[in-house]
């Protein structure tokens, strides 16, 4: 009886080893886990920070595209204008003389 109790006793010991040694490989695996999913947060969030910026990079490109294609526009109008104006200027002086200084009327 004594032997029957012993290994009864012998079982159960190595059941609570057993138990122990499972909870204690089960939190190892929970931290592994645990790491591993932060790395991956990390990784992830990394990630998506340099295509973020390389989206915000490609936008800010092309806008400065578009602002020197404007300027290069707004640069030939100001160009036209202003050769229109000097081909012009002096008609537009004299007809100013004529209708302040003289008081004349071309119509």
């Amino acid at each position: 009886m004594k032997e029957l109790i012993d290994q009864i006793i012998e079982i159960d010991n190595k059941t609570k080893t057993l138990v122990s040694n499972t909870e204690e490989e089960i939190a190892r695996q929970r931290e592994v886990l645990r790491d591993n999913i932060a790395k991956l947060e990390k990784e992830s969030s990394e990630r998506a920070k340099k295509e973020a910026q390389q989206e915000f990079d490609k936008i800010i490109a092309d806008a400065e595209s578009i602002i020197e294609d404007r300027k290069a526009s707004n640069l030939k109008e100001l160009e036209r204008i202003e050769k229109n104006y000097l081909d012009k200027k002096d008609k537009l002086i004299e007809d100013v003389f004529k209708d302040i200084i003289l008081d004349v009327d071309d119509d």
